[in-house]
């Protein structure tokens, strides 16, 4: 490890150190060692649960400005979709019952008249 990496916390380091023993983390090796351990080892090796909360803040405080703005258009890509497909599925959705009820309604109305 070179100077730089000296002053990361602990947990980079420890992440460094299998990086640098295994390769890297596709490689068969890493992937035994990873599930030799334990599971909050495990996690701790290979998850970030502050990015995962808080990505594009996060991204943000490490200087990532571009990968920032590229996570907060797709975000916002999506929301856009999702809204747009549930905004007509639920439109369809009480189109159709309206249709049930007025097709049932008027059946049950011609069947006790005739």
């Amino acid at each position: 490890m070179n100077k730089d990496t000296k002053q990361a916390p602990q947990k980079w380091l420890d992440r460094f150190s299998l990086f640098e023993k295994y390769g890297s983390p596709s490689s068969p090796e890493y992937q035994n060692a990873l599930y030799s351990v334990g599971f909050t080892e495990r996690t701790r090796y290979s998850y970030n649960f502050l990015a995962f909360l808080f990505g594009i803040v996060y991204f943000c405080a490490l200087g990532l400005w571009r990968k920032t703005l590229s996570l907060f258009g797709i975000l916002l890509g999506l929301s856009y979709m999702y809204s747009s497909i549930a905004s007509h599925a639920y439109y369809l959705k009480i189109n159709l019952i309206c249709k049930w009820l007025r097709n049932t309604g008027n059946y049950l109305t011609l069947h006790f008249w005739i």
